[in-house]
């Protein structure tokens, strides 16, 4: 039977490692969420209505990121179609991004780009892919996704979108010509931030745009979209 690069030890380790830390940070988005709810009743300008990188700069030490049934959900999707090139929007500290590295690592190689504004996060993100023994796979760029993914010169396979909402949809228009006939994107956190997400899901859901897609009630809701 095919041994699975999730369950090789230096994966799995990390994976628990790195799932156990996000866990703690559950209080810091609490906090989060009371400022916006104070600034929202004072009239003030809160995080969320900022730009990507004063956002970004506020959630530096903050993973963001996918739990592991979100986890399984990307190794296995990519594992069904046989993804080897795979652009990731939103690093943060790399757990999605091993994920994906894995699949790859199993269809029997290929890329992972993936993108990140924060220079802690990348920092700690290849560090952390390095420990999972993924780092030939995975190119992490630092900078605004709409810059660093300027430059792709791969047949896309899949398209996973994480990071600041706004960007979701720029992104897709942007990569869209690389991406091949199948390709698949996966957007989250769409049933969380609907309202931040309308044109977004409006633009994926008319097949006059290229696209089919649902929404899988997974973790805060995933995306699935196909190019058509």
């Amino acid at each position: 039977m095919e041994t699975l690069s999730l369950d090789e030890h230096k994966i799995k380790s990390v994976l628990n490692y790195l799932h156990e830390e996000a866990r703690k940070d559950i209080w810091q988005f609490s906090k989060f969420g009371f400022l916006i709810f104070r600034d929202l009743f004072s009239g003030k300008k809160h995080i969320f209505s900022k730009d990507p990188g004063t956002k970004s700069h506020a959630f530096k030490n903050i993973y963001v990121s996918v739990g592991e049934e979100e986890g399984k959900c990307l190794y296995m999707i990519a594992r069904s179609i046989g993804a080897r090139n795979i652009i990731e929007f939103g690093t943060s500290f790399g757990i999605s991004t091993i994920y994906l590295a894995a699949s790859v690592k199993d269809n029997g190689g290929g890329k992972v780009i993936s993108t990140e504004i924060e220079a802690e996060k990348v920092e700690q993100a290849r560090e952390n892919i390095s420990r999972a023994g993924l780092e030939d796979i995975v190119e992490i760029r630092l900078g605004d996704a709409v810059e660093t993914l300027q430059a792709v010169d791969m047949e896309i396979d899949m398209l996973f979108l994480d990071g600041w909402k706004s960007l979701y949809l720029p992104l897709v228009q942007q990569l869209a010509n690389n991406m091949h006939k199948n390709a698949i994107v996966i957007a989250d956190d769409v049933i969380k931030f609907k309202k931040s997400l309308v044109e977004y899901s409006e633009y994926m859901n008319d097949p006059s745009n290229g696209f089919l897609s649902i929404i899988l009630p997974i973790g805060d809701g995933m995306q699935y979209s196909i190019k058509i």
